[in-house]
């Protein structure tokens, strides 16, 4: 899958207690009238290369697979990131 769009906020960097870098991102697409937005995931020497060079309101074209975790939100609802 793949999606083009604009970063909502700049990417957070976070290591996990093994040391893998990962990298959250929620990018905007306007495909048709009404925006949508979208969780990506990126792992150890992406996300720190994204970490690095992205930032709020840059234009991103990411390519990945799409994952659903259940219940990560409030409402309980799964939630869908590319990863």
């Amino acid at each position: 899958m793949q999606l083009a769009g604009r970063l909502v906020a700049d990417p957070d960097l976070k290591y996990t207690p093994s040391g893998k870098a990962v990298c959250r991102m929620r990018v905007a697409t306007n495909d048709t009238r009404v925006a949508q937005f979208h969780d990506i995931v990126a792992w150890e020497k992406v996300a720190e290369t994204a970490a690095e060079s992205l930032r709020k309101g840059a234009a991103v074209t990411v390519e990945g697979r799409l994952q659903t975790v259940p219940g990560r939100r409030p409402t309980d609802r799964p939630e869908r990131a590319l990863a």
